[in-house]
């Protein structure tokens, strides 16, 4: 077996993982990660072919306290002085539209 077989992809063992994309870090939103609002269908049509093979999709999410002790610390004094970014159960902090189905 050659060394280039232990880094392929293994398409039987794999899983999609997404990282905060959230509403708060779409385009024009208080946390813009610029370029995720244009990935979005690409995105969602990638999720969509996970779950009909069966392979599991994983969504981490970033959720920031109110206090903002668990902020970024260049983010934390935002929160402190009452920025609503991330917040748990908030419209931003939900997944981007389209994303679950």
């Amino acid at each position: 077996m050659s060394s280039d077989n232990l880094i392929a992809p293994d398409y039987q063992h794999c899983a999609l993982i997404t990282i905060d994309v959230q509403s708060d870090t779409l385009d024009g939103q208080p946390l813009e990660i610029t370029g995720t609002s244009a990935m979005l269908p690409q995105l969602k049509e990638l999720t969509t072919a996970f779950r009909e093979l069966g392979k599991p999709a994983v969504h981490v999410v970033r959720l920031y306290k109110p206090d903002g002790t668990n902020a970024d610390l260049c983010r934390r004094n935002h929160l402190v002085m009452g920025a609503q970014w991330l917040r748990p159960g908030s419209m931003g902090a939900q997944l981007a539209p389209g994303i679950v189905s």
